[in-house]
């Protein structure tokens, strides 16, 4: 990646900042003394429990820990690397808009010069969850644990005072590691400032591609071992010569001449975003069997059914439990049903309803490579948004990530099939780290609906009615039993939704219309009713559940 144009990207908060040990060159610890790197560290307790000098860090830290204790060990930590003051170029590169950043240090200098810029910068470590953190400040992630959160507890689980294999090994095997991973991924650039081999076996954690490498750079100091540079050169582009102080420089001068772009406007491929139509769509006949032949829902029918009695879709009771959950706490709901029982429409009669309560509701439709920045947007917008997903089985990928960026302001609505959402449900309560997520059934069953002879608007001819009884039963889950010689049609689920059902037609003097509204009033009495029959016919009423 050219460099100017990783700068650009810096500015605009769309880059990712690494920060290893050379990054915090220039600080003072409370003793008024530069910080010490691992191998100092490492030499301090070897000098101080008469080990070799080239004693490892772990096993001279444990004898340090052995003839001293616990207490003198946070003693020693948290004088050394408690930051007393920062560089100036530290406080300049603290001024960037940095999507995330990580570090392998144990100090407090990102900490001390966000502070001192007057900007908030979270401190988190492994052991933190990833679901739990806030998401509205910038985080700073301590892969080896911060001195700011030093205690008896944390000096034996979050500090690792350890080589650098072993702190791979605990970063590869937490969920910070696909955390970190994706940030890359979504990252328009990634600074590795002051890293070296001592900091992270990187090659553990990242994976070797062309799109990582384009994007990445690493500033390696005035004078890189070999090694070291060899090793960056696999996964980006090193900076020659140039340090922490260099690197801030260049920003400042940056800075003066470049002025952050506007977030570009969303764009959504993967998203459908719910909008209220300016201009009414004609109905007709046409979209309504459409409806039930195709199984083709037109959204802008349904807002009318609800706001304008338009009979095209008929809102269950069970919406008004519905309402009152996104009203809650509750972070996600699940909707389920076998197939063909109303899963899509009664969603789409929900999101109208979320609308009403000042949600912006987003459909996953569709996948494509910026799938995971687009649900970031998303997310990162400042409103109360529900997010619908369908099918939730096929986007497990997707709701990992979601889980792990979501807000309080986020709220999920999932449906599947009933009999995949139970070999799934466990699946989906780890991947959104959910234990209890409200569940709500679209009833089934069977409910016969009595049609009165009668004559309303134009009479449908006997092969009209015929054809399009034979392509509903087909095209939906339904068996349909529309027996014209004793005025019943009958709703049913399909056991077998593969067969083909030809309906038993005897008299076929009757309305399509008639038979439409009957089927439309079976979907809605499928909630309360089971085996129950009803007489509809020329001014007659319809009771509802």
């Amino acid at each position: 990646m050219d460099f100017e144009a990783a700068l650009e990207h810096a500015i605009n908060g769309e880059a990712i900042l690494f920060a290893g040990a050379g990054f915090s060159v220039g600080a003072k610890n409370l003793n008024n003394q530069p910080l010490k790197t691992g191998g100092m560290l490492a030499e301090y307790f070897a000098d101080a429990t008469d080990l070799p000098a080239d004693s490892r860090l772990e096993d001279a830290a444990e004898a340090f820990v052995e003839l001293h204790g616990d207490d003198r060990l946070i003693e020693v930590l948290h004088n050394e690397f408690t930051v007393r003051n920062v560089a100036g170029y530290h406080l300049e590169l603290a001024k960037i808009p940095w999507k995330r950043i990580y570090t392998t240090n144990y100090d407090n200098v990102l900490e001390t010069a966000f502070k001192s810029v007057g900007k908030a910068l979270i401190s988190v470590s492994l052991s933190d969850n990833i679901r739990n953190l806030p998401k509205e400040n910038p985080l700073c992630v301590h892969l080896n644990g911060c001195v700011t959160r030093l205690d008896r507890e944390t000096i034996r689980s979050e500090i690792k005072l350890t080589d650098t294999s072993y702190l791979t090994a605990t970063v590869a095997d937490s969920p910070w590691a696909a955390f970190f991973r994706q940030d890359l991924r979504l990252a328009r650039a990634v600074f590795f400032v002051g890293y070296s081999l001592a900091d992270l076996d990187i090659k553990r954690i990242v994976f070797d591609n062309e799109d990582l490498r384009l994007k990445t750079l690493f500033f390696l100091g005035r004078e890189p071992r070999v090694t070291t540079t060899r090793l960056a050169r696999r996964f980006g582009t090193t900076i020659n010569q140039m340090d922490t102080e260099s690197l801030a420089s260049t920003f400042a001068k940056k800075q003066e001449s470049y002025k952050p772009t506007e977030p570009p406007k969303l764009v959504h491929y993967c998203y459908e975003k719910l909008e209220i139509a300016d201009v009414d769509s004609q109905f007709s006949d046409d979209r309504f069997i459409d409806l039930f032949v195709l199984g083709d829902v037109e959204t802008e029918f349904v807002r009318r059914s609800i706001y304008r009695d338009l009979p095209y879709y008929l809102e269950r009771t069970k919406m008004d439990r519905l309402t009152e959950l996104l009203r809650s706490e509750v972070r996600a709901i699940m909707v389920h049903s076998d197939l063909g029982n109303g899963k899509t429409l009664f969603l789409e009669g929900l999101k109208y309803r979320a609308l009403e309560q000042g949600y912006e509701v987003y459909s996953l439709i569709d996948r494509s490579e910026d799938i995971c920045r687009e649900t970031e947007q998303i997310l990162r917008q400042n409103t109360r948004t529900l997010l619908v997903v369908e099918n939730y089985y096929d986007w497990f990928d997707v709701l990992d990530y979601i889980s792990m960026n979501w807000g309080q302001n986020t709220k999920l609505v999932l449906s599947a099939r009933s009999a995949i959402h139970d070999v799934t449900i466990e699946r989906l309560h780890r991947s959104l780290e959910i234990s209890d997520i409200p569940e709500m059934q679209c009833s089934e069953g069977v409910v016969r609906v009595r049609v009165e002879t009668c004559v309303v608007g134009n009479v449908a001819s006997e092969d009209m009615l015929a054809g399009w009884a034979i392509r509903l039963l087909n095209a939906r889950a339904y068996d349909v039993c529309v027996n014209y010689g004793t005025s019943c049609v009958e709703l049913r689920t399909r056991t077998k939704p593969e067969d083909s059902v030809t309906p038993a037609i005897d008299n076929k003097q009757y309305v399509s219309k008639c038979v439409l509204d009957s089927l439309l009033q079976a979907v809605k009495e499928t909630e309360c009713l089971q085996e129950q029959e009803h007489d509809i016919g020329p001014g007659a009423s319809t009771s509802s559940c």
